[in-house]
């Protein structure tokens, strides 16, 4: 249970770094096109890419965190039953 646990977060934790990070750049690729900008120093003073930061990638992180957390629960719960289980 406690190595199920442990899993979990773990999973948890490094799949919010890594989607953050991603949809982040995403993001800042979108807001790239959308503007003109042709480098990301022009994006210093646009408050729009910061609502996407704060409105869409931080909420989508979060979620797929946690739907990579579930199906992790649901599959090493499926290993589970043997006779020391509920010790």
């Amino acid at each position: 249970m406690i190595k199920r646990i442990a899993l979990t977060c773990t999973v948890v934790i490094g799949t919010l770094v890594v989607a953050n990070f991603v949809l982040g750049e995403v993001a800042v690729f979108f807001e790239m096109l959308a503007t003109g900008a042709d480098t990301r120093a022009e994006l210093s003073e646009d408050y729009g890419l910061g609502l996407l930061g704060v409105l869409v990638v931080f909420p989508v992180s979060g979620v797929l965190a946690l739907a990579c957390g579930w199906i992790t629960w649901r599959i090493l719960n499926k290993g589970a039953g043997g006779p020391n289980e509920n010790a």
